[in-house]
């Protein structure tokens, strides 16, 4: 069985975005958990995505047993379970993705290291793992 949200229950997703980033002014650090759930990952993503970027197009990210469409635009970043075409595909673990996103590791040194495979608009992708707030540096936490 698939257990997903009512469109009821998707518009307490503002509400729970900023309960997110009052509650973690930090981003996730290498020693704060081995590795993120798919889900916690995502909600990580969306509260330091830096809607200053000025982005626009679809990275599909692929993790073990799960699968995410990252959409970035205006609005700023989206995330929509599932498999979908995209102009960017991400490849790897959570833990990569947490590495490449708040530890900024070089994603050519992660797809040479194997531990991911990307394909499409590298560009793009490259330019979403910068596009990230890192607020480890934040002397008042």
């Amino acid at each position: 069985m698939i257990y997903s949200l009512t469109d009821h229950g998707r518009e307490l997703e503002p509400v729970l975005l900023a309960l997110g980033r009052w509650g973690s002014p930090l981003s996730p650090r290498p020693d704060s958990a081995e590795e993120l759930s798919p889900d916690a990952l995502i909600v990580a993503l969306r509260n330091t995505f830096d809607g200053t970027a000025s982005l626009r197009g679809t990275v599909q990210l692929r993790l073990p047993g799960d699968a995410f469409l990252l959409e970035v635009g205006p609005e700023g970043l989206a995330a929509t379970r599932g498999e979908s075409a995209a102009d960017a595909t991400l490849t790897c673990a959570v833990r990569t993705v947490q590495d490449l996103v708040f530890d900024r590791r070089a994603l050519d040194d992660a797809v040479r290291s194997g531990v991911a495979s990307v394909a499409g608009d590298l560009r793009l992708l490259r330019r979403l793992l910068a596009a990230f707030n890192d607020h480890r540096d934040l002397s008042s936490v």
